[in-house]
This record gives C-alpha cells, sequence and structure tokens, in this order.
C-alpha cells in the first residue's frame, strides 16, 4: 500500500517512521525432546529424543532476586508478546509425547532427569530489526519473526529514501476513509496494496525448494492467531484421536507436506508460495470483473502485475520474500473478493467498483465459502498449460484448493494478529 512498508504483516507508515536500525539482542532458547518408545522384554519404556532448541522469550532485562540478591532473573517478552520476569531454572524444556500430546516439563517434573546433558536453556544473541514510529517494533531474526533481518532493513531504507526524496512533490487529493487491518491504519482510498516484490536477496540462504517451509509462516503466530487458525481448520481433516486443543504446529506443517505432496507427478513443480499465488491469479483473472476506472479495477491491475512479475520463472525470489509479498497480495484478494461475493446475480455479471481494505475474522466465512464451492475452481487451475504445466485429475485439482484454503487461513491469521 503506497506510504506504508510492511514488515512481518505490520503496515507501518513510512512517514511516521523516526529511525530504524539493526542491533543484538539476548534470546532464550529451550530443548524439545521427542518421547521414544522402546520395547523391553517384560515392559514398554520410554526414552527422550533431542530434536532441536527452538526460541522461547527475548530478554529485555536483567534484575537479582531471590535470597539476598543472588539469583538472576530475566525481563522478558515472548512470542505472543506477554511480559514476564523469569529464572532461567522457571523456563519449561517442551516433550512431544508418544500418544501425540506436548507437555512442558520443569526441573522439578521427574521426567526432567531422564533428558540428559541437552535439557540445558541456552542464550543466544540474535540479530533484531527495530522501528520507531508512532509505535516502537522489534523484529527479530533466526526465523523467530524475520527470516532475514538485513532484507528487511533494506525494505525500510528503500522505501524511507524514496519517501524523502519524493515528499516534496505534489500529489493529487484523494478522499481519505479509515479501514484498518490488524491495529494498522489503512487508508481506504488507496489503490489497495502498491505491492512491491522484495529485492531479490544474494546470500546463500535456503530457498525450500522441495516445498513451501511452513515454519515460517506458522512460527511467527502467537497463541491467539494459531487457536483461530485451528478453530477454521479443524473440521477438514477428522482427526480420529487429536482433540482440537491437542493439535501442535508440527500437526499443521506435516498435514500441509502431504497436501503438496511434491513427490506427485501430477505435482511437479507445483509447491510453495509460488503455487499459491499461481492459484490466487487463477481466482482474479476468471471471476472478477471491475468496473472501468474504478478503485477496484485500479488494485486488480496492480495486484496481477505483481503476480506476473513473482511468478516470472526468470525471477529468482526466495520463500521469505515470496511470504512478504503474498501478505499484502492476500489483503487486497480478500478485499476484492469480499465486494464480489456482496454482489447480487450470477458470478458472470458481477462487477465490482468499491473495496473495503483491512481484514476481519469475519474474513474466514469468506475463505470458506470460497473452498467449499468447488464449482469455482477456476478453470485455468487444471487446463493444460500455465507456468506449472497441467493438472491430470480432479483428485489433483480438488488438493489445490484445499492447498488455496489452508494458505489463504493462515495469511488471514498472520493479518489479523
Amino acid at each position: 500500500m503506497e506510504g506504508f512498508v510492511e514488515v512481518c504483516g505490520h503496515l507501518i507508515e513510512v512517514k511516521s517512521i523516526k529511525d530504524f536500525r539493526i542491533t543484538q539482542t539476548e534470546y532464550i532458547y529451550r530443548p524439545v525432546f521427542e518421547e521414544i518408545a522402546e520395547k523391553k522384554l517384560f515392559a514398554t519404556t520410554s526414552r527422550y529424543l533431542f530434536q532441536n532448541l527452538e526460541p522461547y522469550a527475548a530478554i529485555t532485562g536483567t534484575t537479582n532476586g531471590g535470597f539476598l540478591w543472588q539469583t538472576k532473573k530475566y525481563e522478558c517478552v515472548n512470542q505472543a508478546g506477554r511480559e514476564m520476569c523469569i529464572e532461567l531454572d522457571d523456563v519449561p524444556v517442551l516433550i512431544h509425547q508418544k500418544d501425540g500430546h506436548s507437555s512442558e516439563v520443569l526441573k522439578d517434573n521427574p521426567s526432567f532427569a531422564l533428558l540428559g546433558k541437552e535439557r540445558a536453556i541456552k542464550i543466544e544473541m540474535v540479530e533484531t530489526l527495530e522501528i520507531d514510529a508512532k509505535e516502537k517494533y522489534v523484529f527479530y531474526g533466526n526465523n523467530i519473526h524475520l527470516f532475514s533481518v538485513l532484507d528487511a532493513f533494506n525494505r525500510v531504507k528503500e522505501a524511507v529514501e524514496e519517501y524523502k526524496g519524493g515528499k516534496n512533490k505534489k500529489k493529487p487529493e484523494k478522499e481519505e476513509k479509515s479501514a484498518s487491518t490488524g491495529s494498522t491504519p489503512v487508508k481506504a482510498s488507496d489503490p489497495g496494496p502498491t505491492i512491491e516484490v522484495s529485492p531479490v536477496m544474494d546470500t546463500a540462504e535456503a530457498d525450500h525448494k522441495s516445498g513451501t517451509d511452513y515454519r515460517l509462516l506458522l512460527d511467527y503466530l502467537g497463541d491467539e492467531a494459531f487457536d483461530f487458525l485451528v478453530d477454521s481448520i479443524y473440521p477438514l481433516f477428522h482427526f480420529r484421536v487429536l482433540e482440537k486443543e491437542d493439535v501442535r504446529r508440527i500437526d499443521i506443517r506435516e498435514i500441509l507436506v502431504r497436501i503438496e505432496d511434491p513427490d506427485n507427478e501430477d505435482w511437479e513443480g507445483k509447491f510453495g508460495i509460488k503455487y499459491y499465488l499461481f492459484i490466487m491469479k487463477q481466482y482474479i483473472d476468471e471471476y472478477l470483473k471491475c468496473k472501468e476506472g474504478s478503485e477496484a479495477e485500479d488494485c486488480k491491475e496492480k495486484v496481477l502485475a505483481v503476480l506476473d512479475k513473482v511468478l516470472d520463472e526468470g525471477n529468482d525470489v526466495t520463500e521469505a520474500e515470496l511470504i512478504s509479498t503474498a501478505g499484502v497480495v492476500f489483503s487486497a484478494f480478500v478485499a476484492m473478493f469480499r465486494a464480489w461475493k456482496n454482489q447480487f446475480g450470477d458470478a458472470d455479471e458481477r462487477v465490482i467498483s468499491d473495496v473495503e481494505y483491512g481484514l476481519k475474522k469475519e474474513d474466514a466465512a469468506l475463505i470458506r465459502e470460497l473452498w467449499e464451492h468447488t464449482e469455482l475452481i477456476p478453470s485455468g487451475v487444471s487446463e493444460q498449460g500455465g507456468l506449472f504445466g497441467f493438472m491430470k485429475s480432479d483428485d489433483t485439482k480438488i488438493r489445490a484448493s484445499r492447498l488455496f484454503y489452508m494458505n489463504n487461513m493462515i495469511f488471514l491469521c498472520r493479518g489479523l494478529f
């Protein structure tokens, strides 16, 4: 959106940015274990296999406490934004149990002694991007918030320099109406997202060409956003054992990877955010008819221009950059289809003119309706040719629709919370 720069789903007004910088912050990491059942002669026992260290909370300060103030306490902010003051011994270890549940284990739990030397909590230095605007933003690297802090810094820098270079130029006045995306102000009269593609990175970061790295999408979500996501998609999978409250992020990742199924010959080349955006483009091309000269037409043209650019096979854009771009494109997609749904008559007769920007929780119903109406799956998704070749069966066509719904819900949760 013109006049705003997007970082991790937050639209920040460029003219309000007073300062921005890359800093180093201490971050608490906790170990994650998986419980493994071992059958022995007369019984089945458990052992705990170390998986990885996961980010737990950022350290914002330290104090002394305990007896004679000999204990160091850490003032922290976790990924959900909750502030707390803890000792390292207060940080629970996470165990994925063999029955599918997960539990947090403290040092006074009998299982804690079975975890071995790898149970130690660690503090690591993490790069952060700090932005001082109307409010202060702090985004952490190491895949906590950002895949690349430097890339995000450069996008903010470009936006600020462009604003400073052009702020003295006269621009046509437009009627302004207010809307909102999460807590971020959005102008309804703006031509939707300007949606510039992030600059291609020269670094040798993993692009995850074998499929979408759903850690970049799911691990960004706070607890409230993840709960909303699970509420929206849980009925789709007909779980036989897992209750809704038991579903973990890793369970959703497993489901999504299986839907993509890059080993399926019908799906050769159909993976990642590029394929998700390809499906989105088919919906826009086939269904969105806009009144000439309208705000909707302007928005559609800008969205299609960006989609054409990122879908160009010659444009080597990383997964993280695609996710950043997709978040903004998705907001415009929802705004246009919200207007399309509210029109009367057959799909072929619907013409939209005005769009209202800003995501709402009620948009989950719109996204679900698009998925449930299988007759609305665009013909361009299954026709011969196109960017990713052709789809060979109705089963694959339905699979594409399901994947589109899942990604739409994830981006809705990223934008709402």
